[in-house]
């Protein structure tokens, strides 16, 4: 009997987890998306330039306060390579001319580097290591399909309702056993 309540913990604390994070997704989703927090840009990876470094459906996080003009060679930097299109690219090289600096970009599975140098005023913010693979995929899925919205909280609802009404019936068939046994004893 004891590893079936073991089970029961693992199984609640499983779905409370899931609905947690289904919870800060939707949240972050809607609250958060295209925003900036402490100073960071939360933002996923949609292709494999970057590969291995960062991969396609990591959630990266992007420093918006850096320095724009102080990035140097091998920095990972965000920029706008054109309206709504936004690149993360390494610096291949770094080159100063009048009051402007520009970089050479390159994505680590590229073969050469971007064409076109980036202007400082590109640039968004520089990488700063927070990594997360996969997670990327995660609010995709939301996008693409909000019925998932509803339905993974639903689940969760509905298998939490059907253990609790048959804890609930379990219950009640131990009283009885124990009145059973209780009036036997009486006669």
């Amino acid at each position: 009997m004891g590893g079936l309540k073991k089970w029961n913990r693992i199984v609640d604390i499983c779905l409370i987890v899931t609905l947690i994070v289904v919870a800060i997704i939707a949240l972050q989703h809607v609250f958060f998306a295209n925003q900036t927090v402490f100073g960071m840009h939360i933002v996923t990876v949609q292709s494999g330039s970057m590969s291995p470094t960062i991969k396609t459906g990591s959630v990266i996080g992007i420093n918006s306060t850096v320095d724009k003009e102080a990035l140097k060679e091998n920095d990972i930097i965000m920029f706008q390579r054109e309206q709504g299109m936004y690149v993360t690219h390494r610096i291949v090289s770094v080159e100063q001319i009048g009051d402007d600096v520009y970089y050479k970009t390159k994505g680590d599975n590229n073969e050469a580097p971007d064409v076109t140098p980036v202007s400082s005023e590109q640039v968004i913010g520089s990488f700063n290591g927070m990594n997360i693979p996969l997670l990327g995929y995660i609010p995709s899925i939301f996008a693409n399909s909000p019925i998932i919205f509803l339905l993974i909280p639903g689940a969760i609802l509905v298998v939490f309702s059907c253990r609790l009404f048959l804890s609930g019936l379990k219950e009640r068939k131990l009283k009885q056993d124990l009145l059973q046994a209780s009036a036997k004893n009486r006669e």
